[in-house]
This record gives structure tokens, sequence and C-alpha cells, in this order.
């Protein structure tokens, strides 16, 4: 039963626009609460023809439900982005799953072996997106090759789509400074599972190309029903709420952040005569895989 709820668990963590990876998400919904101090510019990506950046996603979980509960292994991802092209459009990346592991933490329940099967299936799994200069995503596809993905290898797949949606932060439209803060409201929808989260983004500093950042984060839900795997949950008081901070370099796309996220929901499933509270604490951490990734100087042709 515990590791079924790690199937839930995972269904949250990978929330994302669409079922479809390349759906039409629409204009984004995004407002300026202050533009910040003078100086202000217009912030955009400008990344090159040919840039690399390898990131690395390490994600903990711990879940408390009645006398269940405990953290599960922390999942580690290992992504190398390329620039494929340069197109008045934007950018074209193509993002690869290089390296994936599970590693024990203590007083887990759930063994890392349970989770390096679906987690060996993510290896070489390809993500394709267009990203307009102000970090707007579009026209993502999924390259599975010859992989057959089911229960936790597609919660895994939907997390990791989610996190590169969140790390490519989306910019204002118009020029901001220190101190700016925007806000966006997005539909979430993972698995008949549907919820709307707020963003507020704080600028907290600009040193040349490089952002700091901190984000606060909303999240509500109707009641609802949700099924993951042969597991079919009614879903009420669905809440959450995170906080974090971090660094983004336009040009060469290299993250830095600190997440932590904490949802909480009552669950019942068919015949049960009481819901269960849910409380689920995720703490995700983003660095550069590599100390030094490859300089590209010359500009596109």
């Amino acid at each position: 039963m515990y590791l079924r709820l790690l199937l839930l668990a995972m269904a949250l963590i990978g929330c994302k626009g669409s079922d479809d990876a390349s759906a039409n998400l629409g204009p984004p919904d995004l407002h300026i609460v202050s533009a910040g101090d003078e100086p202000r510019q217009l912030l955009r990506y400008q990344a090159v023809k040919g840039a690399q950046q390898k990131l690395e996603i390490a994600i903990d979980v711990a879940i408390s439900a009645g006398e269940m509960g405990g953290p599960m292994p922390t999942i580690v991802l290992t992504l190398a982005i390329v620039v494929e092209d340069v197109t008045k459009g934007g950018m074209k990346l193509r993002t690869t799953v290089t390296d994936t592991a599970a590693v024990d933490r203590d007083d887990t329940r759930v063994p890392p072996a349970a989770l390096s099967g679906p987690l060996d299936l993510m290896k070489g799994i390809v993500l394709v997106t267009t990203m307009a200069p102000s970090g707007r995503l579009s026209g993502t596809t999924i390259e599975l090759g010859d992989k057959q993905l089911s229960g936790p290898a597609k919660a895994q797949l939907a997390a990791l789509t989610t996190s590169f949606d969140q790390l490519m932060m989306t910019l204002p439209e118009q020029p901001v400074g220190v101190g700016a803060v925007w806000r966006n409201s997005k539909p979430l929808e993972q698995n008949g599972m549907k919820m709307i989260a707020v963003n507020s983004i704080q600028l907290t500093s600009v040193n040349g190309d490089v952002l700091g950042f901190a984000i606060d984060t909303q999240v509500h839900g109707d009641d609802q029903t949700v099924k993951q795997a042969d597991l079919v949950v009614d879903m009420k008081d669905i809440t959450g709420t995170g906080a974090g901070t971090g660094t983004v370099d336009l040009r060469t796309l290299a993250l830095t952040s600190e997440l932590a996220t904490t949802f909480r929901t009552r669950m019942q499933a068919p015949g049960e005569p009481d819901a269960t509270a849910m409380e689920m604490s995720i703490a995700t951490r983003v660095k550069p895989a590599d100390a030094a990734p490859k300089p590209v100087d010359a500009a596109p042709k």
C-alpha cells in the first residue's frame, strides 16, 4: 500500500498543464505587481545555437497519511540541454535524460531498488520544445524511442516535464528592475487531478545575465476522484503552498534553485468509512551538473 501511495504522490508532483505535451497552452496569465527599482530593463533569454547545459534535479518526498508515512528515496535526474536552433520564434531546446538514480534516505520504508527499474526506463528519453525569449515554452514533444512506459515510469516522466516547465521561468513583457514582482496563475492537470497554481516571483538581483529570484506558490483544487494505476481515491480539501529561491543565467541556461512545497488533502478509497488526512512535502534542488558548462561564443548563422 505504501508503494501505491507513492504512485499517487508522484501524480501530484507531476501535475502539468495538459496530458498532451504538445497542446497549445495559450498566452501566459502573467501580471506585473511591481516594476521594481530603476534602472529597469527588458529581460530576455539569449542562449545561442549550439549552447549546452547539464542540470541535476534532486527530489525528496515525504508523505504522512494516517499510520503510513515517512520519507521516500531521493530521486536524482541528470538532464543535458542543447540549443539546437534559434529562430525568430525562439530557441529549439533538446533535453535528454542522461542519468537517473534513487538514493537511500534515513527512515525510508521504500528501498531504492523499488524505484530503480522505472527510473532506468527514463534514461535516454528526450523532450523537444521551443522556448520564446520570454521563457514561454510551446510545442513540447516527448521522444520515447522504443521504450514502453507504464505506472511509476509515467509518473516520473510527468514529474520531469513539469519540473522543466517550472524551471524555465516566464519573464515579463515590460522592463523591470530589482524588487519587481510578477504573478501568474496556471491550471494543472495530471491523471484526472485538476488544480490551480498561483506563482508570485520576485526579482531579487540582476548581475549581468544572471537573475536572482524568490518564488511563492499557492495551490488549490476542487474535491475530485483520482485514479493512479489501480488505486481510486476521492480527494477533498486540496491545498498546497511552496517557497524557494534560485538563480538563472539567461545566456547559458544554468539554473540553481531550492524549492520546498507542501500538499495537503483528505483521501478516501471506496469502501473506507472515513477519509484519511494526507500531507506530502516535496523538496526540489536544481544545480548545474558540470562545474564548467561548455561555452559557446559564436553567434547563430
